[in-house]
């Protein structure tokens, strides 16, 4: 409440600056941790969905569940969804770099903090996102060697003669463990040399994808 309307008006001419400049956020009681829950959720019964619009596979909930118990709740679960400023999650993952975690580990421990937070803008519980703009490690490096098509072929010519079917669809195909799995006798058009990737399997959730 205000005094008078002028007092009004000042309060929003400095309330405008400080959300241009990222400082003012709106308040809310919600923890992380419960915003945490909440969004997890959300994500398995499949009315939190990608950007794209498609559920969440079970593999990314249980990895986004991890970081959160393992790395996220320890240091921030107890703060309110207000309270985290920007700075607190550059210096969370300072922390993690500091402690050995490399580049592409530390974007994916970042990853269910960057949805909840992108979830609570578009329902209008925040007004400052405070996972954007961080200054994080590049990703560097790539695989140590690519076996080439004639070494896969000598490989290939190791394996007993019931499994190389398998191989060679990993090898040359490029499919993943659950692609291959999931993989049914239409999906392959042997005339035209085309698989068709539709979905995987998730052995740990004995389901289809």
């Amino acid at each position: 409440t205000f005094h008078d309307f002028s007092e009004a008006k000042g309060w929003r001419t400095d309330a405008a600056s400080d959300l241009r400049k990222g400082r003012m956020q709106s308040p809310t009681r919600t923890t992380l941790r419960e915003a945490g829950e909440a969004w997890l959720d959300g994500a398995r019964k499949g009315t939190i969905r990608t950007r794209s619009g498609h559920v969440y596979k079970p593999s990314t909930i249980r990895g986004y569940e991890s970081a959160l118990t393992e790395r996220i709740y320890p240091e921030l679960g107890a703060c309110r969804l207000s309270d985290v400023r920007r700075v607190d999650v550059q210096d969370f993952a300072d922390r993690l770099l500091a402690d050995g975690l490399d580049a592409s580990t530390i974007r994916n421990v970042l990853m269910p903090l960057r949805a909840i937070y992108r979830r609570a803008i578009s329902r209008g519980v925040l007004s400052v996102n405070p996972t954007s703009g961080l200054e994080l490690p590049s990703v560097q490096g790539s695989r140590d060697r690519i076996a080439s098509p004639e070494e896969a072929h000598k490989l290939l010519a190791a394996v007993p003669e019931r499994d190389r079917a398998l191989w060679a669809t990993a090898f040359y195909a490029g499919l993943r463990r659950g692609e291959l799995m999931a993989l049914r006798v239409e999906d392959v058009d042997l005339t035209s040399g085309r698989i068709r990737v539709e979905r995987s399997y998730d052995p740990k959730e004995r389901a289809f994808v």
